[in-house]
């Protein structure tokens, strides 16, 4: 018979989302993304074993949505001059996150940053989840949204947030999406040694069927 320890192991899978190219001359430029995703075996008690799929779908633009592989990749869109950043300037760029056609719902969590230099270890970070697509934006921030990593947080690997809900398909559509509002710092006060240099942060949600 199968724990309930081991069916939660089965069906956790990891959805890695990557920036790269994030290059900052004291500035911010564009982020790309890569993520994954695989179907999941779950138990379900009195009715056996089964396969369910979780399959999760991205978008950056608000519009057109992709489904998370191995190979996806793309643009994020950072609000104000995003590549002349200067101490004490923060940048925001928004995704919307939903589970594909016949997909589970999700708990979803986002880690910190994978990467660590001189410059990704200056900067900090902060995450919002529930934020419409269009509210992700400095003047919108302090009231819209569900704290997932607080503001000010070190863009290097971390625990984790919150964990948000991404709801399943229903009624054969996909599920409603969940916006997702990143806020990339640059404090004031750092070194002027951080000036010119490139990072490349990445960040990884964990994905966890429901």
């Amino acid at each position: 018979m199968t724990s309930p320890t081991v069916r939660r192991r089965r069906r956790r899978r990891v959805l890695a989302l990557a920036t790269a190219g994030l290059a900052l001359c004291i500035g911010v430029s564009v982020t790309s993304l890569a993520a994954w995703q695989q179907n999941v075996t779950i138990a379900t008690g009195a009715d056996g074993i089964g396969s369910s799929l979780l399959k999760l779908e991205i978008s950056l633009d608000g519009n057109h949505w992709s489904t998370a592989t191995v190979n996806s990749n793309g643009s994020l869109s950072f609000t104000g001059n995003a590549a002349l950043l200067t101490p004490g300037d923060t940048v925001y760029a928004g995704l919307l996150i939903r589970a594909a056609k016949g997909s589970r719902g999700a708990d979803v969590t986002l880690k910190g940053g994978a990467v660590s230099d001189a410059l990704v270890d200056v900067l900090t970070y902060g995450a919002k989840s529930g934020v419409a697509w269009g509210n992700c934006t400095g003047t919108a921030w302090p009231s819209v949204g569900d704290t997932i990593v607080g503001l000010g947080s070190a863009l290097t690997p971390g625990p984790g947030g919150t964990a948000f809900r991404v709801p399943a398909a229903t009624d054969g559509a996909a599920g409603s999406p969940v916006g997702v509002c990143l806020a990339i710092s640059l404090p004031l006060g750092v070194p002027n040694i951080v000036g010119g240099l490139t990072t490349t942060p990445a960040w990884q949600f964990d994905a966890t069927s429901v």
